[in-house]
This record gives C-alpha cells, sequence and structure tokens, in this order.
C-alpha cells in the first residue's frame, strides 16, 4: 500500500514535492529520483513524456 501511495503521491505534486522524502540522485544515478518506502527501501523513478517509470523498488539505490 505505501507503494501505492508514492506513485499516487509523484502523479499528483511530481518529481520533488510529497511523500517519502522525494530526493533528486547524482552521479551514476543523475537524473533519477527516488523516494523513502521506509527506512531501508527505495522507490527509485524518473518521468519522460509525462510518464512515471519505475526504476527500483525495495531496495537502496546504494546497494545495487
Amino acid at each position: 500500500q505505501k507503494i501505492n501511495d508514492l506513485i499516487k503521491d509523484i502523479e499528483r505534486n511530481g518529481l520533488l514535492i510529497g511523500i517519502g522524502k522525494p530526493e533528486r540522485l547524482k552521479g551514476e544515478l543523475n537524473g533519477l529520483y527516488s523516494r523513502r518506502i521506509n527506512y531501508e527501501h527505495r522507490l527509485v523513478y524518473y518521468i519522460e513524456d509525462n510518464n512515471l517509470f519505475i526504476v527500483g523498488c525495495k531496495t537502496h539505490y546504494k546497494n545495487n
């Protein structure tokens, strides 16, 4: 349910506003954004041509 709430919030509020501590990623992950699912796990995503693409879910991007 938390993941669905994050996705709905991204669709409503955009990339960097809303729940889950949204942040722009840097370095090799430049162009991607993340939000916290919980303390350990992140939802990693980007938006292109008004479409939301999920890159990773239930993992911390630094461990990939």
